[in-house]
């Protein structure tokens, strides 16, 4: 369920298989109030919706990290290629992390018509093809986000991190604030973590065209300025 504040100024995702408790969210009318409800149940992930998006506008990144309680950040929405700002909200999740926050990141289509479904997706990892397989899944940040690119495998051993992919053309490692630490051409690489002065390391990775995929920080646990 996506939930709206009442002036329609902050969207967030709910994903539970709790019927019940998604039955209370359409009755809260406030965002914090939200969170902090959710926050502490079993098998309930939250999300911030589309930050980018120029509708009032959407979040400012300081608003995002003053909030609690939620899970991850939506940092691409599809149908925000159709409207006024910017689909991809990378920039706003380096900001949160750099600043501590240990969310996790997602795509989706947002799909308003048939038109748009597909144009953004998770692959989560799950040990049960079921919704509470998914769901779990999802909480443990066990998935990636895609537009089109493949991720075959990914696996860290120590502090050396492996990635396989079925069509990535070029693989950047991203460290803290955004900046790129690596980059590999082609489908597979390798990343030794000891090599980067950072808190945390994601990947972005790019297909044909502009397909891209995007997999969930590893955190480093290093002591770094905010």
């Amino acid at each position: 369920m996506e939930w709206n504040s009442p002036a329609g100024a902050e969207h967030t995702g709910v994903y539970t298989s709790d019927l019940k408790t998604l039955g209370s969210v359409p009755h809260i009318r406030d965002q914090g109030e939200l969170l902090r409800l959710l926050s502490g149940g079993n098998r309930v992930f939250t999300t911030l919706n589309h930050p980018d998006w120029q509708l009032t506008p959407h979040y400012r990144r300081e608003a995002m990290l003053a909030r609690q309680g939620y899970s991850g950040v939506e940092i691409f929405n599809g149908n925000i290629e159709l409207c006024e700002g910017s689909a991809l909200s990378t920039n706003k999740w380096d900001y949160l992390l750099a600043h501590g926050r240990r969310l996790f990141g997602l795509a989706c289509d947002d799909s308003h018509s048939r038109a748009d479904i597909g144009l953004g997706w998770l692959m989560v990892r799950s040990e049960r093809r079921s919704v509470e397989g998914v769901l779990a899944g999802l909480c443990a940040g066990n998935f990636y986000c895609s537009t089109g690119v493949t991720i075959a495998d990914i696996r860290r051993v120590g502090d050396t991190l492996f990635i396989e992919t079925a069509d990535a053309q070029e693989i950047q490692a991203i460290g803290r604030g955004g900046v790129r630490l690596a980059l590999a051409r082609g489908g597979s690489a390798k990343f030794d973590l000891g090599d980067f002065d950072t808190s945390y390391v994601r990947l972005t990775l790019f297909g044909q065209g502009s397909t891209m995929a995007w997999t969930q920080p590893f955190f480093l646990d290093r002591e770094t300025e905010a």
